[in-house]
Order: structure tokens, then sequence, then C-alpha cells
């Protein structure tokens, strides 16, 4: 180009084109560099566009959503507040909120969970809280009769305000009343194939395709607390009488035929003069009641030898007895008794579960006392401990008739997919009251590892110093287990403890979970899991009204 514009110069003789000439060479230059900077602008702006979209990971992020808070108010109505739209769960099931929890006579722990969403929002993280929704007061009044047991009575029926008021009807087995009582509307009968399908002996029968069904005995002849109207509608110090219960009051006290604010029926003295009311209420059959006024039903929790009977009290204006035998299917009255309750001192470790331990062992009466040993589901201490006379299997650790989760540990094959012992299994619970239950494997853990724990001798007994968060203590004697022949194991008396808790090792049914740890040093297990026969200590837990 520059070649092009020196020919043409040197031919040219104007001085004035000449002149021309070299302004527009100039200018040409001048725009030549004004573009190269243009350029260089231009790729440079190129270069950090660039580097920008390199470092950016998209479009901009969307929104988060706002988590909802949960509140609960003293009329025990749970809301929530939040900004968008959200999901609620009530223990884990979805609930549209606000939504109110009705106070019962069992203390409850109430979980909510949820998250916030909404249109062009990302979820929110689930939150939970916890609330607790108190127990009702348990004002229900009983009467000390002074029976040889201590049992104690309660003065009116189950759902009843007085003592001459008839209350509910309950099948056995049951724990509300209904319209119409009949073998097809019982809970635990199945009316199509004509079974059973709790409290029963071994059975079979077929199904609706002509299957063959060989189903093991549950080996329960005494009412769960889930099944018992007394312990759900009222509390967990009160249970149905059992069948022995109600032999001790029709044979230790008086019976006379009397009326109440007009209503007939039995007023019941004991051998100590207190006296209660049991009014003629009838019972329940289909849709009608029958003998109103003229006779009383009341159900114990006891099933008879014959699978469609239970045991109960019969009473009209001849007389009473006890242990008569009618079909589970009846409506009949609930009259309560009321588990006696026990002083014992507890310590508060300030654990975060809040749960409160006992000084003392059961059986003992000072915290050094290595007390009474179980086997696990036993109520009663014995001299020998074997499979052969341990209550709940048949003589083996592969027979088992009750806890049991693997049909391989099973009776026959029986499983009930119990995993906790129930009240009336439990020895703290039998032996101290109902304030009292044997620990579960969650509640060891946690004394294991919110605790200290130092090796440890006391009044010349050794053992274990658990000191809690708070700095409260504990002692536990290494009290060993009782095994076989040797009721204290003497051979590593004071050198190891076991002590049982409620849980069965769900795994393997011949065990339960158990707490281990030797004298000294101090490493105590929680994970650890013993066979059931075995006798071992315990150490007890105070409970609430729940």
């Amino acid at each position: 180009m520059f070649g092009y514009f020196f020919s043409t110069f040197a031919m040219l003789n104007d001085i004035q084109t000449r002149y021309h000439l070299i302004h527009n060479l100039i200018f040409m230059i001048h725009t030549m560099k004004t573009i190269k900077l243009l350029i260089l602008l231009l790729s440079f702006a190129a270069g950090v566009a660039s580097l920008t979209s390199c470092s950016d990971d998209g479009p901009e992020p969307t929104p988060i959503a706002e988590a909802p808070v949960f509140a609960m108010d003293e009329n025990f109505e749970i809301t929530a507040r939040c900004a968008n739209a959200y999901k609620a769960y009530v223990n884990g099931i979805e609930t549209i909120l606000p939504y109110t929890i009705t106070q019962t006579y069992k203390q409850q722990t109430i979980v909510v969970s949820g998250y916030g969403y909404g249109v062009n929002l990302q979820n929110s993280d689930t939150v939970e809280q916890t609330f607790v929704v108190p127990a009702l007061e348990d004002k229900h009044e009983y009467v000390d009769l002074g029976l040889p047991s201590g049992t104690l009575w309660a003065t009116c029926n189950i759902g009843a305000s007085a003592p001459e008021e008839y209350g509910d009807y309950f099948a056995w087995g049951e724990i509300e009343p209904k319209d119409n009582y009949d073998w097809n509307t019982y809970k635990w009968y199945n009316y199509d194939h004509r079974h059973y399908t709790k409290y029963h002996k071994d059975y079979a029968y077929y199904d609706d395709s002509g299957n063959y069904h060989s189903v093991p005995a549950d080996g329960n002849t005494v009412l769960d607390p889930e099944d018992d109207a007394a312990y759900v509608n009222w509390s967990l110090f009160w249970r149905m009488p059992t069948s022995e219960q109600q032999r001790e009051l029709v044979e230790q006290c008086t019976w006379k035929w009397t009326t109440r604010n007009g209503v007939f029926g039995q007023l019941v003295t004991g051998p100590n003069g207190n006296a209660i009311f049991l009014p003629a209420a009838g019972r329940r059959m289909a849709d009608a009641l029958d003998n109103e006024g003229t006779g009383g039903f009341y159900l114990s929790r006891t099933k008879d030898t014959a699978d469609f009977d239970a045991s109960f009290l019969y009473m009209n204006s001849g007389g009473v007895s006890c242990n008569s035998s009618w079909l589970r299917y009846y409506g009949g009255s609930v009259r309560a008794v009321r588990m006696p309750e026990e002083n014992h001192d507890y310590v508060d470790l300030g654990l975060p579960s809040g749960t409160l331990w006992a000084t003392c062992n059961i059986g003992a009466s000072a915290p050094e006392e290595y007390g009474d040993y179980f086997a696990w589901g036993e109520t009663e201490s014995k001299e020998t401990y074997t499979w052969e006379n341990y209550k709940w299997c048949q003589g083996s650790f592969d027979t088992m008739t009750k806890y049991c989760t693997d049909s391989g540990y099973g009776s026959n094959g029986f499983t009930d997919g119990k995993t906790e012992l129930d009240p009336e299994d439990d020895a703290a619970y039998v032996n101290w009251g109902p304030s009292w239950r044997m620990p579960t494997h969650e509640q060891q853990r946690e004394l294991v590892e919110q605790c200290t724990w130092i090796g440890h001798t006391l009044v010349g007994v050794k053992g274990q110093l658990v000191t809690g968060p708070n700095g409260n203590t504990i002692f536990l004697p290494a009290s060993r287990s009782s095994v076989q022949e040797s009721p204290w194991d003497t051979g590593t008396w004071g050198s190891w403890a076991f002590y049982w808790s409620r849980t069965l090792r769900t795994n393997q049914s011949d065990n339960a979970s158990d707490l281990l740890y030797p004298a000294y040093p101090a490493n105590a297990t929680w994970d650890h899991y013993n066979d059931r026969y075995i006798g071992e200590a315990v150490r007890a837990v105070r409970v609430s009204q729940n």
C-alpha cells in the first residue's frame, strides 16, 4: 500500500497535488492506528467476557424457600409461621395445621417436622420441633378395703363420674365402647375364617383360596396394657383387675344387695370397714342392654382357658361369683384397680432426656447392696436360672413364647413382634409401682455416654461411681449375674456387673440388652446382650404418668 503512494508521489510535479497526497497518507495512517486500537479494545473486552463466562455457574440460583416455624399454645394447638407454602408432619403423619392435640391421662411427646416450598423456590431444609403434652391430672378416686394383697379399688366404673353410674361397656380386650357387640365387630376375631387374632391357643384355618394355615399360640392369657380399658382410658396407675384380684374381693369382703340414689347394686365392704358400690349395670349384647338393674358383669383382664371366653365377676340380688366365663365379644363394665405406689429415692443426673435414676437396685435398701436378680421378663428372683425354668420359653433358647421377632427362636415358629417388656413383666413396675420401669437400651446408652464412670468402693463393695453432667452421682455395685446352680456366680462376684434393660435384642430373640461393666477400670458398655434366662440386677428409672 505504501509503495503505491511513494511511486505516485514521484510522478507528480504539482506541489499542491503532492500536498493533498501526503495529507491523505497521514489520515490513512491515523485511521489504521485507530482501527488497530479498536480491535485491541474489542479483543480485550472479549477476553474479559470469556473469563467471566468461565467462572459463572450459570443463571442466577433459585431462591430457597423459608422453613416453617412451629409453635404449640396452652390449648395444645400446633400452628406454623411461614412466608411461603409448607408441608407439616405430626409424629410422621402429614397434617394440615392448625391441629390440636387431645390431652389424655398419658404424657405425649409430639414431634412436628416440615419444610417450606413454593413456585420458583427451592425446598428448604426439613426442620423439626418437639413438644410435650402433659398428662391430665389423675383425679380418679380409690378405696383401700384392707385386703391382704393391698389392692386399691376405684370408686367408679370406667366412663362414670359417680359410684352409681353405669359407665361405659367394653368387649374384652377393646378400649372403646361401641354400638354393637358381636363376633363380627370384635377386634380380636377374624369372623370370615372363624379364628382369633390375639390371645389364643394353637389353631388352624383355611383362607379364601383354600390354603391351610397353622398358627401357633401367642402365649397371652392376660391383657396387654394397650388392650386394657383402664390403662388406656385412665392412666398407667390403673389396670383392669386380674381374676385373682376379683376372687379376693369376693372372698375377703361382705356383699349386700342395696340401692344408691335409686340404682340397684352391691355394697362391698372390706375387712377394714371401707366400702365400694358396684351398680347392676347389665351387659351389652349386639345393640341391646341386657340385665340392667338386675345384674352386673365386671370384666377382669384374664382370659379363660377357652379362647372364646374371658373371666369376669357376676353379681345380682342373690349373691356374687367370680372367675365366671363369658364370651369375649360381650360388652361388660370395668371397675379398675390402682397399682400400688412405693417411695424410692432417685437422682437427677442432668441427662439430656431428663431420665431420673434410682439410687438403689430393685430388692436393695442401700446403694451398695446388690439387691435381687431377675431373668429378663420375670418379676421375682429364684434359686437357679436356666432355660428349663425360664418363664417365656418351653425349655430351650429356640422355643420362645413371648417377646420374639424371629420365628427361628419361637415355639413352633411363634412371633409377636414385641421388643420391650410389658409392664406386668417389668421387675421395676411390678415390684416398685407404676412410677418405675426398667431402663430402655437407649437410656442405658445415655447413662454411659453422658456420664463419667470411675471405679469406686462404697462400704467395702466394688462398683462404679457414675457422675452426671450436673455433678450428681449414683453408685452401681458390681453385682455380676446369676446362672445355673450358682445363684451369685461367686467366681466373678464384685468384679463385673450386668444390669438388665427392658429392650429385646431384635435380631436374636433369645437375648436382651443389658449394661456391662467391670469394677475396675471404668469402661462400661451399653452395647451388650445376654441370654434372657440369666439373672441380672435391675437399676430402675422413674417415669412420669405417661
